[in-house]
């Protein structure tokens, strides 16, 4: 026996508000990153959008059950010539935005 409710209802997502969030959480990420680093930083859309297509492809692989290694996850050689690009992924459970970025900023990227 459990106090549980058999069947769970969920209220379906409000997609304007979460690209909203989406949107004012990248912006604060990158106003905190230029305070905390010493020299400039600068952030190229091309660069961001081209993660963006390879993580949402390999978000699909994993729903799908498919291997990583069946995405082709590298960047362009456009971009790749003349940057090097280096990141990690970070998986937070989303409370507020300043605690999400206190917690990158502790990790001293």
């Amino acid at each position: 026996m459990s106090i549980q409710e058999e069947r769970l209802n969920y209220s379906p997502p409000n997609h304007g508000y979460a690209k909203r969030l989406q949107s004012d959480l990248k912006d604060s990420i990158k106003d905190s990153m230029r305070g905390w680093r010493r020299g400039a930083t600068s952030f190229r859309s091309d660069i961001g959008v081209q993660l963006t297509l390879i993580v949402e492809k390999l978000e699909q692989t994993r729903l799908e059950d498919r291997p990583p290694s069946s995405v082709d996850s590298n960047l362009p050689e456009s971009i790749t010539k003349m940057w090097t690009v280096f990141g990690f992924s970070l998986h937070f459970p989303f409370t507020n935005v300043e605690e999400i970025l206190s917690r990158i900023e502790s990790t001293e990227i």
